[in-house]
């Protein structure tokens, strides 16, 4: 009876560990999914700083369909000859994958 007990011990011991994997493996593919989504919402920042900039438009807002945040956009006009357009884009997941919230920043100069 004890060896039944140790057998079916160490089974749920290997079955729990297995688990415990499986779930950060689905985790850290969620956070990868998250990231993406979030830099691409920084670019299409950076996209619509520059649009708004080359054709004067106005500092409308944009919705992301996928749920992302875009855009905390900090755009610094050229003032001098020698100074260059600075664009900062900061992209959010839409919502976080348990306790993280990731968050990708892109940073253009030029023009």
């Amino acid at each position: 009876m004890v060896i039944v007990v140790l057998i079916m011990a160490s089974i749920f011991s290997v079955a729990l560990v297995q688990a415990s994997s499986f779930v950060n493996a689905v985790r850290q593919a969620r956070l990868v999914m998250d990231s993406a989504k979030a830099f691409y919402a920084a670019d299409s920042g950076v996209e619509l700083a520059l649009y708004r900039y080359f054709k004067n438009a106005p500092g409308e807002s944009i919705t992301m369909t996928n749920g992302t945040f875009c855009c905390t956009l900090q755009v610094t006009q050229p003032t001098g000859v020698n100074q260059f357009l600075l664009i900062k884009s900061m992209g959010s997941s839409p919502e976080p994958a348990g306790a993280y919230k990731v968050v990708r920043s892109i940073e253009s100069q030029g023009f």
